[in-house]
């Protein structure tokens, strides 16, 4: 629930800080509802409150961070004490090049990129 409330206040704040006539949804259940619609959906990961590691693969079963020591959960046992979202890219990927027209203006500059030693856009530098 503490992990729903901190998006709660976030959108709030977003919506807070836009123009009146927005719509941007202020519930965590419709932001829910909207990214799930979008194919955008999240996995939550447990994490230590101090950050130094994900309860996730070989971490997964420990209660308490092998690195700070510090409780996954907090005092009542039964919350995590602090949860990461994940949105995995793959599915926003497959979103954004689901219509053609949309894939050929993200993928113009690999498509019709002159090789040359002129620097006409970031894609052409070496880094």
């Amino acid at each position: 629930m503490g992990g729903a409330i901190k998006v709660f206040h976030s959108f709030k704040l977003l919506k807070d800080m836009l123009f009146k006539e927005n719509e941007l949804p202020d519930r965590t259940d419709e932001v829910k509802k909207i990214l799930r619609s979008m194919s955008m959906d999240y996995e939550k990961i447990h994490a230590c409150s101090n950050d130094c590691i994900l309860y996730r693969k070989e971490y997964e079963h420990l209660k308490k961070c092998s690195v700070s020591g510090r409780s996954r959960y907090k005092k009542n046992d039964k919350s995590p004490a602090k949860v990461l979202w994940y949105f995995p890219i793959m599915p926003r990927f497959k979103c954004m090049f689901k219509n053609a027209e949309h894939a050929k203006s993200l993928t113009c500059y690999s498509d019709g990129m002159i090789i040359d030693s002129m620097l006409r856009h970031p894609a052409d530098s070496l880094q």
